[in-house]
C-alpha cells in the first residue's frame, strides 16, 4: 500500500513509536477521502491504495491536522515554540474542505502529476535495505515485529522474501539503485549474509538482462542496481580472524561497504582498538565505506555515535555512514544547543556534538543516513525539521543519504512521497537558521549524494 503510517509500527530493533492522536485523526481522515475517492473513481480499492492519490490523502491529512493542532493551542502551549509547525507536506489537491470529517478533497491526476514525476536531474538510491532469505528464516524468527509482517502473502518468512523484496522495492517503488545491508547477527549462514546478498544481486542482474534493460547498460548495469554491504563484527571472536574475513568478503563478492553494529552482538567503540582496526583494513582493501547502527537502541551507550568524531578524525581516508543518524525514540528533537556537553546530548545532537569536538564540518568523511528516522519522523512534523535543518547546518547537504530500512515497512514509495513533498517552513528557517528543503537539495539527498559516494 502506498500509505505512510497505516498498520501496526512495531520493530524488532526498537520500541514503537505510539500514534499521537494528531496522527490517528489524519489517519482516520485520510481513510475516508479514500473511501470517496474509491465511490468517485471506476477503479478498485486495491489500485486506489497503491496510487498516488492515496498518498497524497494521506500526507495532506497529516499537514491539515498538524496546523489545526497548533492553531487550537498557540499561545496555550509550552511545549510548542512556534506559531506554526516546523515543516509541512505540500500535496497536490483540487481545493480545501471546512468539513471535520477531511482535510482535502485530492485531485488524483494532479497527485500523480506531482508523485510520479520523477524530480529533474536525479535518481534515487537507497543505501539501508534488507529483506530475508525464506528458507533461513522458513518459521519467521526475524521479522514478525515489522510491519512488513502482516502482508498478505501467506506467512511472515514470504512476506521478507527475495520476491517480495523485488517487487516492493523496484516494481512498486520509484528506487533504481539500493544498498542491501545486514543484520545484528554475526552468524555467516543468517537470513541476511553476504552469499544471500549476492544471490539477489545476480538474481536482479539477470532478470533485467532478460528483459533487456539489465546488466549490460544504464546506472546501476552490470549487477550494479543492487550493491552489498558486508556484514563485520570486530567483537566476536578474534580481531585477526575478523580481519581476514574481511579480506576474503572483499576477495570472494563485490563488497561495496561494511556494515557493523557497535552495540550488538558484541560492543565495541569505533575509536577503540577493533574499531579502529576495522577502519583500518576497510581503507587498505580499497572498501573504505563503513556502515554503523547508530541509536534506535533504547538509549543503548553502546549505540550512541558519541564515537564517530573521534573515529573520522582518526581515519580521513574511511567513509563513515551513520545509519538512523543516531536517533533514538524516546529523545525529542529540537534545535541543536552547542553549550551542551556531549555527555548531556541526546538523538541526532550526539552525532552533532561529536562532529564538532572534532572540528569536522560539513564535507567531511562522515554521513547521515535516514532510514527508520525518517518513517518516524515523518509523523512530527517539527521534529522532522528539526532533524533535517540540524544536519543540513551541521554535515552539509552533501553528506546526507536516502535509506529507509525497506522492506521492514513495505515499499518504501511513501517514504519518497513524503520526503519530496516535505518542506521546512519560513518560520524555522529564520528562527533557527535551517536551510530551505529545496528540490535541489532533495535530489542530493535522494540519490546523488550515493552516486558520489558508491561511485555509480
Amino acid at each position: 500500500m502506498r500509505l505512510l503510517g497505516f498498520g501496526r509500527r512495531s520493530s524488532d530493533e526498537y520500541e514503537p513509536v505510539p500514534l499521537t492522536p494528531v496522527v490517528a485523526e489524519a489517519l482516520r481522515r485520510a481513510r475516508i477521502e479514500i473511501d470517496e475517492l474509491v465511490r468517485r473513481g471506476a477503479v478498485s480499492r486495491r489500485d486506489v491504495l497503491r496510487s498516488a492519490a492515496a498518498s497524497a490523502a494521506v500526507l495532506s491529512a497529516l499537514a491539515a491536522c498538524t496546523n489545526e493542532e497548533r492553531a487550537a493551542t498557540n499561545g496555550r502551549s509550552s511545549t510548542l515554540p512556534t506559531s506554526s509547525p516546523g515543516g509541512t507536506f505540500d500535496t497536490p489537491a483540487s481545493r480545501t474542505t471546512s468539513s471535520t470529517s477531511a482535510a482535502t478533497v485530492i485531485d488524483p491526476e494532479a497527485a500523480t502529476t506531482v508523485l510520479d514525476t520523477p524530480l529533474p536531474g536525479g535518481m534515487i538510491v537507497d543505501v539501508q535495505l534488507h529483506f530475508l532469505d525464506e528458507q533461513r528464516n522458513a518459521d519467521g524468527g526475524f521479522g514478525a515485529g515489522f510491519p512488513q509482517a502482516d502482508c498478505p502473502r501467506g506467512s511472515v518468512a514470504a512476506c521478507f522474501a527475495l520476491e517480495a523484496f523485488l517487487d516492493l522495492v523496484f516494481d512498486q517503488s520509484q528506487t533504481h539503485v539500493g544498498v542491501l545491508s545486514g543484520l545484528p547477527i554475526a552468524d555467516r549462514t543468517s537470513a541476511l549474509a553476504l552469499d544471500i546478498m549476492d544471490q539477489a544481486r545476480v538474481t536482479l542482474a539477470d532478470s533485467e538482462a532478460g528483459t533487456g534493460t539489465g546488466s549490460g547498460s544504464g546506472a546501476g548495469g552490470g549487477g550494479r542496481r543492487l550493491l552489498l554491504q558486508a556484514p563485520v563484527f570486530p567483537a566476536t571472536g578474534e580481531l585477526a580472524a575478523v580481519l581476514d574475513a574481511m579480506s576474503h568478503d572483499a576477495a570472494t563478492y563485490p563488497v561495496a561497504a561494511w556494515k557493523t553494529y557497535t552495540h550488538a552482538p558484541g560492543a565495541f567503540r569505533l575509536d577503540d582498538e577493533r574499531g579502529a582496526a576495522m577502519l583500518a583494513r576497510a581503507v587498505e582493501l580499497d572498501r573504505p565505506i563503513v556502515a554503523v547502527h547508530k541509536g534506535l537502541s533504547g538509549e543503548d551507550p553502546a549505540a550512541s555515535p558519541v564515537d564517530v568524531g573521534p573515529a573520522a578524525r582518526d581515519h580521513p581516508e574511511a567513509r563513515i555512514v551513520v545509519y538512523h543518524s543516531g536517533w533514538e525514540t524516546s529523545s525529542p528533537e529540537g534545535p541543536y544547543d552547542p553549550t551542551r556537553a556531549l555527555g548531556e546530548q541526546r538523538g541526532v545532537d550526539r552525532l552533532i556534538g561529536s562532529l564538532a569536538a572534532e572540528g569536522i564540518g560539513p564535507g567531511a568523511n562522515v554521513y547521515a543516513e535516514l532510514g527508520s528516522t525518517w518513517f518516524n519522523l515523518a509523523h512530527d512534523l517539527d521534529a522532522a525539521a528539526h532533524v533535517l535543518g540540524k544536519l543540513l547546518v551541521n554535515l552539509g547537504p552533501d553528506r546526507i543519504l536516502w535509506g529507509t530500512d525497506s522492506i521492514w515497512y513495505g515499499s518504501p514509495q511513501p517514504q519518497i512521497d513524503a520526503f519530496r513533498t516535505f518542506s521546512i517552513s519560513e518560520e524555522y528557517q529564520e528562527r533557527f537558521g535551517y536551510p530551505a528543503l529545496t528540490d535541489a537539495v532533495k535530489v542530493r539527498i535522494l540519490g546523488s549524494n550515493a552516486v558520489e559516494l558508491y561511485g555509480l
